[in-house]
């Protein structure tokens, strides 16, 4: 997944040749002021995200044609929807920003200063208003889903699995748009799943929300949402309470004090109080670090570990060059497809 993220990187009249040597069918593309996303079909032998596939790691060429020879196959119709189309699964990919070219959009500046929490799909949340949201994340997120909603309709017609994905900012927007076909489209919750590599949060429950996660609140089912931060990518980490800026901010005396005054008036979970900056992780994260004694290893973060575990050695950082080259390079997204594939290696040789 985090390789098929990349290919929103490559130049467009590339993408088609791209897709077409990993097993996928270009279905649409196309580009905003703040992203490149593709939608493309894939075969599933049993018509879910699960290890199977063409997409499944070490998946090899034979085995891509194989499987497309049987979605192929047999053509029968169930419920009204074709077992050929049952038997595919769609694939919605979201690029990052890319900073240094004449693509970039001071539009998206604009967006992105817009940091402070906003309601998020009120009307379509049960109780209303629960969800937060980046303000300018949510207002792209609105025109993002006005260009993937023909796209998701046509797979829950179909009744095919969905599967969004993204690195860095198209990770975030990767998350919003797997809750908002939850929400709007009303897609099965298990025929969605999202891979989020390098993302920034950008969602969190509202203050007044009652509910226990963001998951429960689009019904999506534990396991769907799947973030991956390299140890020393900053990124994943911003806007957290793990944030070097929070820790920062909580040092100056008049900010500590609104701190706690909204933690008197909102309760701790609310955001900007000294237990929460701004938004939170959602669904699971895996951590990817890479040790002398063991190498490259990817560890599902337990949620009391989390905090700790995401903490970044700033210090260490800012006295070591090596060390701030190598956070700055962590966030790239070849990075994240190189090291989950060290990783995946290194399980395989075991």
């Amino acid at each position: 997944m985090a390789r098929l993220s990349g290919l929103c990187y490559r130049p467009t009249d590339q993408l088609s040749d791209s897709l077409d040597k990993e097993g996928l069918r270009l279905i649409s593309s196309g580009q905003t002021h703040f992203t490149r996303w593709y939608v493309a079909d894939a075969p599933a032998a049993d018509g879910s995200m699960d290890d199977k596939g063409p997409l499944a790691p070490g998946a090899s060429n034979s085995g891509k044609e194989e499987q497309a020879s049987n979605a192929k196959g047999a053509h029968t119709t169930v419920h009204g929807v074709s077992s050929k189309a049952a038997k595919m699964q769609r694939i919605v990919m979201m690029r990052g920003v890319v900073w240094r070219t004449a693509e970039f959009d001071t539009r998206l500046w604009q967006d992105m200063i817009k940091f402070w929490p906003a309601t998020f799909e009120g009307t379509f949340t049960q109780p209303r208003d629960t969800l937060v949201a980046h303000a300018g994340m949510g207002d792209m997120a609105q025109l993002l889903f006005t260009d993937l909603r023909p796209f998701l309709l046509e797979a829950s017609t179909r009744r095919q699995p969905v599967t969004f994905g993204g690195h860095s900012l198209g990770g975030a927007f990767a998350l919003l748009m797997a809750c908002m076909a939850c929400l709007r489209v009303q897609m099965p919750s298990d025929a969605i799943s999202c891979y989020a590599f390098g993302a920034p949060p950008v969602l969190s429950l509202a203050e007044s929300s009652a509910a226990r996660n963001v998951m429960e609140v689009v019904n999506l089912p534990d396991g769907s949402v799947k973030s991956f931060v390299l140890d020393n990518d900053p990124i994943p980490r911003a806007m957290l309470s793990v944030d070097p800026t929070f820790a920062l901010l909580k040092q100056s005396a008049p900010l500590s004090f609104l701190l706690e005054t909204r933690k008197r008036l909102f309760g701790s979970g609310a955001s900007f109080t000294p237990e929460r900056f701004l938004y939170e992780n959602v669904g699971d994260v895996y951590l990817i670090r890479w040790t002398a004694e063991s190498g490259q290893r990817v560890s599902l973060l337990a949620p009391s570990q989390m905090e700790e575990q995401l903490k970044l050695a700033v210090e260490e950082l800012m006295r070591t060059p090596a060390a701030l080259m190598q956070a700055l390079l962590d966030h790239s997204h070849g990075s994240y497809s190189q090291e989950l594939y060290a990783a995946a290696r290194q399980l395989e040789q075991r």
